[in-house]
């Protein structure tokens, strides 16, 4: 389905959890950046109402629903892997079309947290805190 500006804000309005705003950024610079600020209670992405925003957007208030942002002891790409998948699972819920392209930029991204996370504990000689299970690196496109 089409996501028009109507449904873009319709959708905005429904996640935006209680006692937050959303603030847009100003310009292209920002061009696949959200942050979640739970000192000032804003979450801030890029101004551009597209499937890109939407899905970082969703990415964000996953975080505050798991509350990632607050002192948490799961592995960084353990969060980021909760975030995607809710954000996608959002998404389609909503009937809005997540192309193939950015499904797989979703998955590269958690990829990427978690090769670092184990080359990080690797390095420190530390033991993973939490590795992926099965079903997991099969949805980031690794094998065990």
């Amino acid at each position: 389905m089409l996501l028009t500006y109507q449904k873009f804000d319709r959708i905005i309005k429904k996640y935006t959890p209680k006692d937050w705003v959303v603030e847009y950024l100003p310009g292209p610079g920002h061009f696949s950046v959200g942050t979640a600020d739970p000192h000032s209670g804003k979450i801030h992405i890029p101004y551009r109402d597209s499937v890109e925003v939407l899905l970082i957007f969703l990415h964000e208030v996953a975080h505050i629903k798991y509350r990632h942002i607050q002192a948490c002891n799961q592995a960084e790409w353990y969060q980021e892997y909760v975030a995607e998948r809710w954000a996608y699972s959002v998404a389609i819920k909503e009937k809005i079309e997540v192309s193939e392209y950015r499904l797989r930029v979703l998955k590269a991204y958690v990829r990427r947290r978690y090769r670092r996370y184990l080359t990080v504990c690797k390095l420190y000689g530390i033991e993973p805190k939490r590795k992926a299970t099965p079903g997991q690196l099969n949805w980031m496109g690794l094998e065990e």
